[in-house]
């Protein structure tokens, strides 16, 4: 059976119409792409630099998204990182200069597709690292001659993340002063900045497994602790 057929079999099954796209990315010139000017998702140059990496090392392997007017659903980031390896007469493996791939998504109404833009980053920006599992990898990767650039680090964070926890009763991470069990109450401090709901949560997660991998007694002394270390090392 074709997949056409395939289609108008789940469309019979289901009673409801398939979603339409063209199947599979094609090719186009750059210039025949619009950039979505309300766009919502800022690109700062140390990202597009590493975007541009990836893309020298890699290659494109996910489209670009567009509407049916060849409007730029998802994808802004990395168009701007392939214009500018260009201009600096750098090649795309298997991407002829001036092309990119991108897949037409076309059964999503208007208001969809501006939806579709937010929840793409947003669901992405929720997701985090599991710690033991990334060290291992950045392990292996690293061993296996990938430098820190090819895997979205600086050289910095990656040698963090990689290098070998003290032994048990030697010397560990030295973290703020512990709370005293008897201690004024009204010597505490509230320490407050201004973040976003979705910053917030991030800076209490991270501060959670740092209490967790280096045994702080309260998320005052983690974020002390996280401070000491990336100014020590700095």
């Amino acid at each position: 059976m074709t997949w056409r057929g395939i289609c108008h079999t789940l469309g019979g099954i289901c009673h409801t119409p398939v979603v339409r796209c063209r199947l599979g990315p094609v090719f186009l010139p750059v210039d025949d792409l619009i950039l979505y000017a309300r766009n919502a998702r800022a690109h700062p140059a140390e990202q597009l630099t590493r975007l541009a990496d990836s893309l020298r090392r890699f290659g494109f392997v996910a489209p670009v998204l567009v509407d049916g007017s060849n409007v730029v659903i998802a994808g802004h980031g990395r168009i701007a990182a392939a214009c500018s390896l260009w201009d600096a007469g750098v090649d795309i493996p298997r991407c002829d200069r001036g092309m990119l791939p991108v897949l037409a998504v076309e059964h999503l109404t208007d208001a969809q597709v501006r939806a579709y833009r937010i929840a793409d980053n947003k669901l992405a920006a929720l997701s985090h690292f599991d710690d033991v599992a990334l060290t291992a990898a950045l392990r292996e990767l690293t061993a296996a001659g990938f430098e820190a650039a090819a895997l979205g680090f600086d050289d910095e964070s990656l040698r963090l993340l990689t290098q070998d926890e003290p032994e048990a009763g030697g010397d560990a991470p030295e973290f703020g002063a512990p709370i005293a069990g008897a201690v004024d109450p009204y010597s505490l401090l509230t320490f407050a900045c201004l973040v976003t709901p979705g910053q917030r949560d991030g800076v209490l997660a991270h501060l959670k497994r740092f209490q967790e991998r280096f045994g702080a007694a309260s998320p005052g002394q983690a974020l002390v602790g996280a401070c000491r270390r990336f100014t020590s090392d700095s």
